[in-house]
């Protein structure tokens, strides 16, 4: 079960006037942030979406999803929410979304990897269905760790 989020929220498409928040949240929370150019790139590319998760009243971003649709597969490159956010469902609820939109796409798969000392995206993900596949031996550095890969099977 879902849980619900505490402070009212929604989904949409991020825009370049995103970046800097994006970009903030992300310096805070990997220990070895992509660069600016990589959130650009990501933006204007083809395949790529950025969602982010903003306050209704506020309308500050409070977290994102990047991932990229290759025909029928979803793989996830980048999932973050500020620090001061976190425990109150926005990651949840950007997973939620990915996974109506893949049914409706029709996905057949959604792939990702994490730091295997990531403990609590991993407990994210399997509690949404993932099932670990595999493991990318010294794929992140700064610091060193493993990658471990997940995937979830659209139904």
């Amino acid at each position: 079960m879902q849980k619900k989020i505490s402070a009212p929220g929604k989904i949409e498409p991020a825009t370049p006037d995103d970046l800097d928040h994006i970009l903030s949240i992300e310096k805070e929370s990997s220990p070895n942030p992509w660069k600016r150019s990589y959130f650009e790139d990501e933006l204007t590319g083809r395949l790529s979406t950025i969602l982010v998760f903003k306050g209704l009243e506020e309308e500050r971003i409070k977290g994102f999803i990047i991932f990229r649709k290759i025909d029928d597969i979803v793989e996830i490159n980048n999932i973050a929410v500020c620090i001061r956010e976190r425990r109150k469902g926005i990651a949840e609820s950007l997973l939620s979304f990915l996974k109506t939109f893949a049914a409706r796409e029709s996905v057949t798969e959604i792939f990702l990897e994490v730091r295997s000392q990531n403990s609590g995206a991993v407990k994210l993900y399997e509690k949404f269905g993932f099932k670990f596949s595999g493991i990318r031996k010294g794929y992140y550095n700064n610091p060193k760790d493993d990658a471990w890969m997940f995937r979830l099977d659209i139904n």
